[in-house]
């Protein structure tokens, strides 16, 4: 399949798994709902949805996160579900906030959604990235360069989850890579 089209199916795919089992309303009860990742950028090889809940400081406590896991545990599709809180155990380089990680069952595939739980000043809440604005207004040539080497990578089992996708995104941006080989050599330049 060429890989436009793959993404526009992953693309339709997503969206019908958010309305099927009502995401969106779920998490509005917590904050504003900011899709992110490859499915706002139409950079989508794999099955995988990035959303921030951007909520006021004073939401972010373990109150709100029992409610949200109780409120994920409701989805009738939910195969798995994981939680990890950086918001009150802090970690160098994660977000500060609450991950959520759902994986959810869609026509017969298994999809991972990460949740991130942050305040609005939090680099997680996507529209306040820099790289999330640059990503929004990339040519098509640059969203083809983009495909290419995360399916390529996601062929070779080299993709790795959420890392690897920034870094191929700043690797085609910033420095301007064309293709798998280059991109190999400036990851491994860059480590």
């Amino acid at each position: 399949m060429e890989i436009f089209e793959k993404n526009e199916e992953l693309q339709k795919e997503a969206t019908a798994l958010l309305k099927e089992n009502n995401i969106v309303p779920i998490l509005e009860n917590f904050g504003e709902v900011i899709f992110g990742g490859s499915y706002v950028y139409g950079t989508m090889v794999d099955r995988d949805i990035d959303i921030a809940v951007v909520v006021e400081k004073n939401i972010i406590n373990y109150d709100t996160r029992k409610e949200v896991i109780d409120q994920l545990l409701k989805i009738t599709a939910l195969d798995g579900l994981a939680m990890t809180d950086r918001f009150h155990f802090p970690k160098d380089n994660a977000p500060k906030g609450i991950w959520f990680g759902p994986l959810i069952w869609h026509n017969q595939n298994k999809w991972n959604i990460d949740i991130w739980l942050v305040t609005q000043n939090e680099r997680y809440s996507h529209h306040n990235s820099p790289l999330h604005k640059r990503m929004l207004s990339i040519t098509e040539e640059q969203r083809k360069i983009i495909l290419e080497i995360k399916n390529q990578l996601l062929k070779k089992g080299l993709k790795n989850k959420g890392i690897t996708s920034v870094e191929i995104y700043n690797a085609v941006l910033d420095s301007n890579i064309t293709n798998l080989s280059d991109y190999l050599k400036y990851s491994q330049k860059n480590d």
